[in-house]
């Protein structure tokens, strides 16, 4: 039953995957320019990223949905979401550690500050400061290491990802949320990019991401959607007969529709 029901739903369950991967990236670049700016990364943003086992992040939910969905995949190149799954995993666990050196520099650097201000006695607490400075810049240097990796390993994702999608490319709904997000595509892999990822889906041209977009959303009733990606594709295709029998099709719709919503 989990099988058939896993099958019937996994076109929108990896169009939501690769919704939350893009999503994730952008946070996390978020942390390194926050760090850029501060020198600090803050726990609050590694706790609402991360989470608990009883309250998921949307890393957490990223790292699970990847299990779920690649781990076991015996479909569509099952090694290439095999390493996309291991990689986020990685990313995961490399998360883990940095939360807590985060969470140890928040909560003691503030105290040790305080000694070294004078606030409380020195003499015989010499020794425990020197100890907890080297302690302090031990995790400070640590953390800048474990950002460098994490930094690293969503690199390697970005690679897997895009090696991931053409095998895809018979998912209308990923087609369709790739189109309408261009903007964060391209936050993920640069100006451009989401041209270059649409023609390694379809090799034939451009014009076959925006047909195969627009035939999803004429099937689902959006002909504004659906015209304007029939009129998209015909302006890189116009000899394209599906894209101009299917935008003939859509106005008809329209008109009637129109008549319907008159009469």
């Amino acid at each position: 039953m989990v099988g058939k029901w896993l099958h019937e739903r996994k076109t929108m369950l990896f169009r939501d995957l690769v919704s939350e991967y893009l999503d994730n990236r952008i946070f996390f670049d978020e942390i390194i320019q926050n760090h850029q700016k501060t020198g600090r990364v803050q726990y609050s943003m590694m706790e609402h990223w991360v989470g608990t086992e009883s309250h998921k992040g949307k890393l957490w939910t990223l790292k699970d949905r990847c299990h779920y969905l690649l781990r076991n995949d015996k479909e569509k190149g099952s090694i290439l979401g095999y390493l996309f799954d291991w990689t986020i995993g990685s990313i995961f666990h490399q998360c883990i550690k940095l939360k807590e050196d985060v969470y140890q520099l928040e909560a003691y650097a503030p105290q040790y500050e305080r000694l070294v201000d004078g606030e409380y006695p020195t003499g015989k607490l010499d020794q425990i400061l020197r100890e907890m400075e080297q302690r302090m810049n031990v995790i400070s240097t640590s953390l800048k290491s474990e950002l460098a990796e994490i930094a690293s390993l969503f690199q390697t994702a970005d690679a897997h990802l895009a090696r991931l999608l053409p095998r895809h490319s018979d998912n209308s709904l990923l087609v369709r949320f790739l189109i309408h997000n261009r903007h964060t595509v391209e936050r993920v892999y640069g100006k451009d990019a989401l041209d270059r990822i649409l023609i390694d889906m379809y090799p034939p041209g451009l014009h076959e991401a925006y047909y195969m977009a627009g035939l999803s959303y004429l099937d689902g009733g959006w002909y504004k959607e659906a015209m304007y990606l029939f009129q998209t594709g015909l302006t890189m295709a116009p000899g394209h007969e599906g894209l101009r029998k299917s935008l003939a099709e859509v106005r008809i719709r329209e008109e009637q529709n129109m008549e319907k919503e008159n009469g």
